[in-house]
């Protein structure tokens, strides 16, 4: 259940702001399964997701509309990793990663936008990653690591993310 507000600049209402208050739900569903399996010094993992959305009607008024949206996706990656140790207190972990993902069902948008009837159908049907990852941790004691971790990936689509994290954990 979506409870929403937001300020809209509209120039056709006399204050240059329109304040759009809305309520609406959607369904969403993932199924997926893991198989891994373990060697000595590392690993493969395979995911495998299908996931579903349905975003019930929707109406905003003059501004846009629509029926009943449906997006229907399958999502596959797989994921090679191995662990190495350094003298019981380092420990690297590089991960490589393949993925795909692609439209079943929902490639087709239609709705409306002050009263005019349109499609958007130039969305990504399709696309791919590739991702490298290290996860690095240093063992201060056996309740207390430092880890550093980092990331890069890349899609089909041109887009990028990078990420690093590091933090302190101590149980206790």
């Amino acid at each position: 259940m979506y409870d929403s507000e937001r300020t809209q600049l509209n120039n056709s209402v006399a204050s240059g702001k329109e304040i759009i208050e809305e309520n609406y739900h959607s369904f969403s569903t993932i199924i997926g399964t893991q198989l891994s399996r373990n060697y000595e010094n590392g690993y493969i993992k395979i995911n495998l997701d299908k996931s579903f959305e349905r975003f019930a009607q929707y109406d905003e008024g003059n501004d846009a509309s629509w029926d009943s949206r449906l997006l229907d996706q399958f999502m596959g990656d797989i994921i090679y990793g191995w662990k190495k140790e350094f003298k019981n207190k380092i420990f690297l972990n590089p991960e490589l990663a393949f993925g795909y993902r692609t439209l079943i069902d929902g490639e087709k948008q239609e709705y409306q936008v002050n009263g005019s009837n349109l499609t958007f159908d130039k969305g990504v049907q399709e696309d791919g990653f590739g991702k490298f990852a290290l996860k690095t941790n240093y063992l201060f004691s056996e309740n207390a690591n430092l880890f550093f971790n980092a990331s890069a990936k890349k899609t089909t689509e041109d887009q990028e993310t990078f990420s690093i994290n590091i933090g302190f954990k101590n149980v206790f």
